[in-house]
């Protein structure tokens, strides 16, 4: 990740855009696993006001750090103020007692509080923090050591300090206050008993106070704002480096070497624990393989290290979100949720002219509004893309490139680069004209119902939208079952397969697409069976037994959308297919495609039989579903079994007179089928590519050629539903 940084680094630079200052003794203290406290000092090391402090209020603060437990002034305390015994019978007036009981509690323990030595554990940063000049452009110099004086004097006396905090709450608890926030106060100075059927009764205490100051002359000033934080960088950036670090540089030559940690860089709430971008830990055996761990694994110089976490600061900046970074789901499950990783995507030129992550995530997903409305697509996101790398001119003396980083948190402490490219943007104009391309290569009647409050139906006949690459691994994210009503959530593939294939990596994308389908076929080819069955026996005007699927897919724990996942499918088998050089223009005069159309149009067949001979008591199979699964295994026997099974049904088309008007439909659906099915028919009869099993890609063509129309050119089945087209016009 570090030489992708730097190159990062570098083109900030050159762009003459400002990277914010970053230090390694620099950080932001979390609120998780500690109850935080504001405590505010004035001139003289008084206590003014102590607060509670909770996740939201964490933006502003930072403190200095050392190691895992040593901060400032952020500080966490070890030990109770006030000790009492998991057996003692005061705890009943700690947990459930009124203000009354408490204050009451609090005048008897004045005496027994225990001493707090904060002079000892800070020290260090207080005679650090004295020595601090002023550099150009720093404010708040005075102020700040101004605050390490209050703070001498507030801890001078370790006894002192104890009964100071407690004052203080017990002056805070005077005041009309939460019972919640009295409960948070109380366990500031005796902590939390918890019961545990393994331990019994024990004391918790995970306490963390922030240290503030409040000058006479401003009462508005506090060390938790961003001047102040920057003021603080400045110091710490400026501070003499000693001789003994001076080193050779893995980055970039002879320097002052970093000591310890790499400054961290956190982006809640998707990465929230603010982590280093590089660590080799020192505790762990197999880091040294090579006689190296932590820093010492990767000499880099100070002023490198800090520009590289600042210049991954900028760009995953809230200003920059939606411009050069946003969230990416991984595809990897985490507590049944689909875990997210950060997505980066730089140019070499102004970020301002090239929104690159806009193409690669679909913020706004298809089932989160009704279908019939303004949705994102692709190719809105693509076109102003477009029409910036055409700007940039087809032929220039610099090779201007993107940089795609996606950055993962591996567990707790640990963060790695997941994935990496850097494309030229002509390679990257032709690969989002390739994706566009492949939302083409789909049959072009080949729609789904999805929801529609305009339609009197309820749905509305839409063609597959082209996914952006984020919704492949969303939409593999299921395993389809038994009649594909139900689902069950598993890993998706990884995104750097998705990115692969989306970008055309030169070696490895046509590989990523015949793996891709493969994963697309057995984990949705229940849907597409399933949904195809529905649709084939509905009703177009009213698509009752569609919304009694949908209904019953959506009845369990899981918010499931076979609806849309069928859309999402069909559109990613498309895309895979012209990725495999498979076009719809060559696939439709295949065998696969023209067995799946015969089979649909046998279904076809077989309900209007039904509707004339049976009164439209339509059965729960029609003989090319059943028929389905056997002719993707066993191509010619399927066509065999259809042949025999289907004589009834062909023998009274061939026969058939007259009837109501209903019937009428019906009848004149069935000779056109005919007519359409019997050439169709002899060709696959002498077919010899039926004697073997269909691959991947073939069975891929029989399912779309199942979905597929097979009478009318508006997608429904007898020609009398208008379809909505790509243009929404209705044809």
């Amino acid at each position: 990740m570090l030489a992708e940084l730097l190159q990062v680094a570098r083109n900030l630079t050159a762009q003459k855009i400002e990277i914010p200052l970053s230090h390694e003794d620099f950080g932001k203290p979390g609120l998780t696993g500690h109850t935080t406290f504001k405590v505010v000092l004035d001139i003289n090391g008084r206590i003014v006001k102590v607060e509670t402090l909770l996740k939201q209020d964490a933006a502003g603060l930072w403190t200095l750090k050392k190691g895992k437990k040593r901060f400032f002034p952020c500080i966490r305390l070890s030990d109770p103020l006030i000790k009492l015994e998991p057996d003692d019978s005061r705890w009943e007036t700690v947990s459930t007692g009124s203000p009354d009981d408490v204050r009451e509690f609090l005048c008897g323990i004045h005496d027994s509080v225990e001493p707090v030595d904060l002079s000892g554990l800070c020290k260090e940063y207080v005679e650090r923090i004295s020595r601090w000049q002023t550099p150009d452009g720093t404010a708040f110099i005075d102020r700040i050591h101004n605050f390490a004086k209050a703070f001498n004097l507030f801890a001078k006396n370790p006894k002192d300090v104890s009964k100071a905090i407690v004052d203080a709450v017990e002056t805070k608890l005077r005041q009309h206050i939460p019972d919640e926030e009295m409960r948070m106060l109380l366990a500031l100075l005796v902590g939390v008993r918890k019961e545990s059927k393994k331990k019994g009764a024990t004391v918790e205490y995970k306490i963390q106070l922030c240290l503030d100051f409040a000058p006479e002359d401003d009462l508005t000033f506090t060390l938790y704002q961003p001047r102040v934080s920057r003021s603080v960088l400045q110091c710490l950036n400026s501070e003499t480096t000693p001789k003994t670090n001076i080193g050779i540089c893995s980055l970039g030559g002879s320097g002052s070497l970093l000591r310890g940690s790499f400054p961290e860089w956190s982006v809640p709430p998707i990465i929230s624990m603010p982590l280093s971008p590089f660590s080799k830990f020192s505790e762990a055996e197999c880091n040294y393989r090579y006689g190296r761990a932590d820093q010492d694994a990767f000499p880099v110089s100070a002023g490198i290290a800090r520009s590289l976490v600042g210049a991954l600061r900028q760009l995953t900046s809230d200003e920059f979100r939606g411009r050069t970074w946003c969230p990416l789901k991984s595809g990897k499950l985490e507590k049944k949720k689909n875990r997210e990783d950060i997505l980066i995507a730089y140019p070499s030129f102004a970020a301002s002219e090239l929104s690159v992550v806009k193409l690669i995530s679909n913020q706004q997903h298809e089932e989160d509004e009704d279908a019939g409305s303004s949705q994102k697509r692709f190719a809105d996101a693509a076109e102003p893309v477009i029409r910036a790398i055409g700007a940039r001119g087809a032929e220039s003396d610099i090779v201007e490139y993107l940089t795609l980083l996606l950055i993962r948190q591996i567990s707790p402490g640990q963060i790695q680069l997941a994935y990496s490219a850097m494309p030229t943007i002509h390679e990257f104009g032709s690969a989002i004209q390739a994706w566009e391309m492949s939302g083409k290569n789909l049959p072009t009647n080949l729609c789904v119902p999805l929801p529609s409050k305009k339609s009197s139906s309820g749905f509305c006949c839409l063609p597959p939208r082209l996914l952006f690459p984020e919704d492949v691994s969303r939409a593999l994210s299921q395993q389809w079952v038994r009649d594909g009503s139900e689902s069950m959530r598993l890993e998706g593939p990884s995104v750097g397969m998705v990115l692969d294939l989306f970008l055309r990596k030169p070696g490895v994308w046509q590989e990523s697409a015949e793996r891709l389908l493969e994963l697309t076929l057995v984990r949705t080819e229940a849907l597409l069976v399933g949904a195809g069955h529905i649709l084939h026996r509905d009703d177009r005007t009213t698509f009752e037994l569609w919304k009694r699927f949908i209904a019953t897919a959506q009845s369990g724990k899981e918010r499931r959308r076979p609806d849309y996942s069928l859309s999402q499918t069909i559109s990613l088998i498309g895309s895979l297919l012209y990725a495999m050089n498979s076009t719809v223009e060559d696939y439709m005069n295949e065998s696969a495609y023209l067995l799946g159309k015969l089979l649909a149009m046998m279904d076809e067949l077989h309900k209007c039989y039904c509707v004339v001979v049976r009164e439209g008591d339509i059965p729960n199979a029609l003989i090319g579903n059943g028929l389905l699964g056997r002719a993707a295994e066993s191509p010619a026997l399927a066509l065999e079994e259809l042949a025999e099974r289907s004589r009834i049904y062909i023998g009274w088309a061939k026969s058939v007179g007259g009837a109501d008007e209903k019937k009428k439909i019906a009848v004149h659906s069935a000779r056109k089928i005919l007519r359409l099915a019997q050439p169709l028919a002899e060709r696959l009869h002498t077919d010899q590519l039926l004697e073997k099993e269909f691959s991947a890609v073939g069975k891929a063509h029989l399912f779309l050629g199942y979905l597929s129309p097979v009478l009318g050119g508006d997608g429904s089945a007898t020609g009398d539903d208008p379809v909505e087209t790509k243009d929404n016009k209705i044809n």
